[in-house]
């Protein structure tokens, strides 16, 4: 089946895609630089994607030898050969979910095998539109994908340097320098486009709801990017909404100069703001059947019994009551599998060696954090919008995706939305100590 994914055609093409990308990207960091000095990070960011993005392309070929990417492409590819013998079709498919196919297309979805649910038949049509670009070759898919995945990088690492214009050594390492975030969010996968839309999200929420620059731009920008969070991972846009009115709280609080009114206005931004949020939450898992409250208790078993069973590298919380008290009590115990496990002691093959090597990092971290700060780094990441977005974000998520993967090998996929704000939290409270600064909230409206 995959025989064809690939051939020695492939490296002058990767080479004329590459010299085009870069040759665009060279000059419009020489564009932007002269006013912009974070713009030095630019093409580091791009070609470490677009490494991390081939390098993926190659374990799946030359090591496992199939998987969901190379999926991924075959469906596109099939896709795309309607544009040719049918284009109506080829229109009709591209705006299809996989549970609604009228019966005249029914063949393109019987041709697709892999792609039942919803979500791998969204990606599968996201992987269409790009083949349209890369004359149907799986390594120019991965580069386009991964220069995809970048511009979504970059979006979250001018958000970061919005609210801390000066740590940009941080938020460069949290942003593109975390492994699992190079090699899992750079190839043709779910995880790929979902970090990229993330990015984006929080770059057009930030300009709308933050610099209240409302531009159609804008709004157009933070639609779509919640529109791709919902078709492809829907849980990681409703993770983020109490952190994001959270941080939309504490950011306007602080604007309010006369105590007397911060005290009266406070109550009811903070209402309003989780009011909000919990309709949205709502209408979102009930929109998605996948999703809806009343199946999750049945997903939840389903899924923790599928993932246990898969490959050698199952973990499991002990035993579980799906009930509100019984599933509170596993929090910790999630929170910890998902930012500090695997241990050292669990690692089975090369790529959880990378994912045990990233968490003792994070647990060395915390530590240092804890002892020096104790318990007061909580109440210091009310000071900024976002640090408290990350912490709510990282406490949420990280339960989420810890308490439903049971397997290191989905949870080093699943994690990624998180680890560039946990990574972020971590070296902020890190170099403050280290350079023996008090914490402060900075801003820089200056910052696009």
């Amino acid at each position: 089946m995959f025989k064809d994914i690939y051939n020695i055609w492939d490296i002058p093409l990767i080479i004329i895609y590459l010299l085009i990308i870069f040759s665009i990207a060279f000059f419009y960091k020489n564009h932007k630089i002269e006013k912009k000095d974070y713009y030095q990070y630019f093409t580091l960011g791009l070609i470490i994607k677009i490494i991390g993005g081939l390098a993926f392309a190659s374990i799946y070929i030359f090591y496992y030898q199939g998987g969901d990417t190379m999926y991924y492409q075959i469906g596109a590819e099939s896709v795309d050969q309607l544009l040719f013998k049918n284009p109506t079709h080829f229109f009709r498919t591209l705006f299809t979910s996989a549970d609604n196919f009228p019966p005249d297309l029914m063949y393109v979805k019987h041709s697709i095998t892999y792609a039942k649910a919803n979500e791998e038949w969204f990606m599968v049509r996201i992987m269409a539109i790009i083949n349209l670009f890369t004359l149907q070759r799986f390594f120019i898919a991965t580069i386009l994908t991964s220069f995809i995945s970048f511009l979504g990088a970059w979006k979250m690492y001018q958000t970061f340097l919005f609210f801390f214009p000066k740590e940009k050594k941080a938020a460069f390492i949290a942003v593109f320098l975390v492994p699992s975030v190079i090699f899992w969010g750079s190839g043709v996968m779910k995880d790929t486009m979902s970090l990229a839309a993330l990015g984006f999200f929080l770059y057009y929420t930030k300009n709308l709801f933050f610099q209240y620059h409302w531009k159609i731009s804008s709004i157009l920008g933070f639609l779509f990017a919640a529109f791709i969070l919902f078709s492809l991972k829907i849980y990681i846009i409703v993770s983020f909404f109490p952190p994001l009115f959270l941080a939309w709280y504490i950011y306007n609080k602080s604007k309010i100069t006369n105590k007397v009114l911060r005290v009266l206005i406070g109550p009811i931004l903070l209402i309003s703001s989780f009011t909000i949020a919990y309709l949205a939450i709502y209408s979102l898992l009930e929109s998605s059947e996948k999703y809806k409250i009343e199946n999750l208790q049945s997903r939840l078993d389903g899924f923790h019994t599928w993932h246990s069973t898969v490959g050698g590298s199952s973990y499991n919380l002990g035993e579980i009551e799906y009930t509100p008290t019984g599933i509170i009590k596993k929090i910790p115990a999630s929170l910890n599998v998902t930012f500090f496990r695997p241990y050292l002691w669990e690692i089975r093959n090369i790529v959880m060696a990378i994912g045990g090597l990233e968490s003792l990092i994070f647990l060395l971290l915390f530590i240092y954090i804890l002892i020096y700060y104790r318990l007061s780094w909580i109440r210091l990441a009310f000071k900024s919008p976002l640090l408290i977005l990350s912490l709510t974000y990282i406490l949420i998520f990280g339960f989420i995706v810890g308490f439903t993967s049971y397997n290191f090998g989905a949870l080093a996929r699943y994690k990624i939305p998180v680890l560039p704000f946990f990574t972020f939290f971590l070296l902020y409270f890190y170099y403050q100590k280290k350079n023996n600064k008090s914490l402060t909230m900075e801003e820089d409206k200056s910052i696009p």
